[in-house]
């Protein structure tokens, strides 16, 4: 079983992804995904920045600085 590390509703910080898709700065954790194939945790966010929902891997995430 995943052992996840945020919460849902949690504010997390991003990093911008390599090729631009998320952009960096908060984003709240709506719900967990399954893993990726190759095993690593993901979540679905949101960010009230854009408004836009997408799916980030956990390793992508720390915690916000709120």
């Amino acid at each position: 079983m995943p052992m996840y590390k945020c919460k849902i509703g949690q504010i997390v910080e991003t990093e911008r992804s390599i090729f631009g898709v998320i952009p960096a700065g908060q984003h709240e954790i709506l719900r967990r995904m399954p893993p990726t194939v190759a095993g690593q945790d993901q979540y679905q966010t949101k960010s009230p920045r854009d408004g836009h929902e997408r799916v980030v891997k956990e390793r992508d995430l720390s915690a916000s600085r709120i």
